[in-house]
């Protein structure tokens, strides 16, 4: 009898999902996967049986690929509004001690209606094994990057997220906040402010930017604002963003989930499968049924090191959209005008700025976050150092601007285009956002009050103006040497909308309409 036993194999999270991934790449029979992962063909069977609820934990960050099996505890309500409370805290790197888990997981006890239950050191650390909490991650401060954890992940887990992935379908995604109307003045007063709450959140913005890895694809931005409907906006019925609201211009999860969602219908429209690749964060919750986006996030806590938007995307486009900014008020100033800048204004030039952002920058910041196909590996990284934002281009324009604006002295360009770096994206839930998240009831909706400033609208005109306007721009150009074919593509692009708007205009009023009956 003893010759029949045999010892039952434990497989970690990591292990089961990369037999997921060799039995949906194909190319193999599940007989020879089973005997190249030394495991029962019945085994595979029932890991591919639980394969949504191995992904889902895995890739939520809430398990440590390391765990054998995924049990739940017996107060679960308690134990994933202890945990979503902790990510939110550890989010903005506060230390995090066993007393305060335990007196807090007491607290979302007696709120979420439990008398029988009271945490010990015991359940403690159940709970911290169960979640893939360490030690190191609530203990003093771990606002460094842990250079061998990313390490780890870049030569372990990285791969096997993007083996079945092309370049063109794996992308980045991040938030990033933007003073928008900040003029180089009044740089001083608000370098450094994180921007929670009151008069200085009408003055910034949300910006969620998402490239893809060979730079051949920027997705169409997301911008979060104050106000659900800007006097600015008013007569727009097209933008060139997705604009949305809530009271603090932050990023909320219900916003991701929206976008998230709305990413993956492009992608069943196109027939692509892509990998979307994004910080952990409570903003950034799991999102259930995506059937073309697949969703991995990175380890918390190295973002600055490994996320691609972080290397210089991100600052490229804020440089962009700063560049844009000095260049309108110079022009206001040799017009005498008054140099304003609205939400709307704000949106369109943040477009702008986005479409200056070069391929080659995007590719670069991949790169230099560790992101390479097998192929890549041995590829020389010394022109990654390069500068990717042109600052020299800017100093002349710069020069002339502290003439104009009367700028402190003290105030560098540097300053200017850094001054909102730490802005707060992102949401910071409070105790009762988590418990009601838990319990699953109706979740509350921001209340947003119009923008109470006084702004000139939108001036509209009419088709045959807007043909005028564009005779004009091509005419210009015409006069000067050596323009871009590109420019005049542009410009025929234009001409074109315009004629399909006059066609549809006059499909529209028939003959008929004309005609009463007698």
């Amino acid at each position: 009898m003893e010759g029949l036993s045999r010892k039952r194999k434990a497989l970690d999270l990591d292990t089961k999902y990369q037999i997921i991934q060799a039995v949906d790449a194909g190319g193999k029979s599940k007989t020879d996967i089973a005997a190249e992962f030394k495991i029962p063909k019945s085994t595979l069977s029932t890991i591919l049986k639980d394969k949504e609820a191995i992904i889902s934990k895995l890739q939520s960050a809430e398990y440590g690929s390391s765990r054998k099996r995924i049990r739940v505890s017996n107060f679960e309500d308690v134990e994933k509004a202890l945990f979503e409370w902790f990510k939110s805290v550890r989010s903005e790197n506060i230390p995090l001690s066993g007393p305060i888990l335990l007196a807090k997981s007491d607290e979302f006890s007696v709120k979420l209606g439990h008398t029988d239950f009271k945490a010990n050191q015991l359940w403690l650390e159940r709970f911290k094994k169960r979640r893939g909490i360490c030690s190191a991650m609530t203990h003093g401060e771990s606002s460094s990057v842990d250079s061998k954890s990313v390490d780890d992940w870049l030569t372990s887990q990285l791969p096997v997220l993007l083996k079945n992935y092309s370049p063109e379908n794996i992308f980045n995604a991040d938030e990033t906040g933007l003073f928008y109307k900040l003029v180089p003045q009044r740089t001083l007063h608000l370098k450094g402010d994180k921007c929670h709450r009151g008069k200085k959140s009408k003055e910034r913005i949300t910006v969620l930017t998402a490239a893809n890895m060979s730079g051949t694809e920027k997705l169409k931005l997301l911008v979060i604002g104050k106000s659900e409907k800007p006097r600015c906006f008013k007569n727009v019925r097209s933008l060139p963003v997705d604009y949305r609201s809530n009271g603090k211009a932050w990023m909320t999860s219900d916003l991701f989930t929206e976008w998230v969602n709305k990413l993956d219908q492009s992608m069943k429209r196109q027939n692509r499968k892509v990998l979307l690749l994004i910080d952990n964060c409570p903003a950034h919750p799991h999102v259930p049924n995506l059937k073309n986006v697949t969703v991995a996030y990175l380890p918390p806590n190295t973002t600055s090191r490994i996320q691609p938007m972080d290397q210089g995307i991100i600052a490229s486009l804020k440089s962009n959209y700063r560049k844009q900014m000095m260049a309108d008020l110079i022009s206001a100033y040799d017009k005498k005008e008054k140099y304003e800048v609205t939400l709307l204004s704000a949106v369109t030039n943040i477009h702008r700025a986005w479409c200056h952002v070069t391929s080659q920058c995007i590719v670069n910041c991949f790169r230099k976050g560790g992101f390479k196909l097998p192929e890549e590996n041995d590829m020389d990284n010394s022109e990654l150092d390069e500068d990717d934002i042109p600052l020299a281009n800017l100093c002349g324009m710069w020069g002339e601007v502290t003439d104009i604006a009367n700028v402190p002295a003290e105030v560098t360009l540097e300053d200017f285009l850094s001054a909102d770096e730490n802005i707060v994206t992102t949401e910071r839930l409070t105790d009762e956002d988590i418990v009601t998240a838990v319990k699953k009831d109706n979740e509350t909706v921001d209340s947003d009050e119009d923008d109470s400033e006084t702004v000139a609208e939108m001036e509209v005109k009419t088709t045959a103006e807007a043909a005028t306007c564009l005779k004009h721009v091509r005419d210009f150009f015409l006069s000067r040497p050596n323009v871009p074919l590109s420019v005049f593509d542009n410009i025929n692009d234009c001409m074109q909308a315009l004629e399909s708007i006059q066609m549809s205009a006059r499909v529209q009023t028939k003959i008929t309409d004309f005609v009463t009956d007698a």
